[in-house]
């Protein structure tokens, strides 16, 4: 795809180096990552629309929800049938169909975070983002109760669950690590510490 002729190859050898430029991991540090998700998300909502649009017709509160939606998505992807390929423009088949959602993605994410796809870290846009359930009876004190909205490694495909869902975050409220026979040398980790006391160092 680098170095196509026309309008938008810049755009796209852009798209492109953020591509080469991830680690395979979904640390805060990670470049690329950004917009392999949004572009899946992107993926995954206009490919399935074709298909459940009759669901959401019948039930106004139908929402699609399947931890292997990748594999029916990429069937239909693989399969080539252009009746299946959202339409972008007339006649569009399935390379003009991904291009231009991929090239969509990285302008959106771009406009929300006011940088280059290129240099967009997975840090930037995967954050804490956990309230004291007083905190929004107390606005004023929200500073002090809730958690820094700090860098978060982990995505919602990882072991290490972690996706920001409509302003909230979602993801393992307590890990633990033993070993059998070593419980004492074992790992626990929650968010706010054991006691869950804004002042503990803990």
């Amino acid at each position: 795809m680098r170095g196509s002729a026309g309008a938008g190859s810049a755009k796209i050898n852009q798209i492109v180096t953020a591509l080469e430029a991830w680690d395979g991991r979904a640390e805060p540090s990670s470049l690329g990552l950004p917009l392999i998700v949004f572009f899946r998300s992107k993926l995954i909502e206009e490919v399935l629309a074709l298909i459940l649009e009759k669901c959401g017709r019948q039930d106004s509160n139908f929402k699609f929800e399947w931890a292997n939606v990748d594999l029916p998505l990429q069937a239909i992807i693989k399969s080539g049938d252009t009746r299946l390929a959202p339409k972008r423009q007339p006649n569009g088949g399935w390379r003009d169909f991904l291009v231009g959602a991929v090239m969509e993605s990285a302008d959106e994410l771009e406009q929300s975070y006011a940088r280059p796809i290129a240099r967009l870290s997975w840090g930037e846009i995967n954050r804490a983002n956990v309230a004291h359930p007083l905190s929004s009876a107390l606005p004023l004190a929200a500073h002090i109760l809730n958690l820094p909205a700090d860098p978060l490694g982990g995505c919602p495909q990882c072991v290490r669950l972690h996706a920001v869902e409509s302003g909230v975050s979602v993801g393992a409220n307590m890990r633990m690590a033993l070993s059998p026979g070593q419980e004492s040398e074992g790992l626990i980790q929650m968010a706010g510490g054991q006691s869950g006391q804004f002042g503990s160092p803990h």
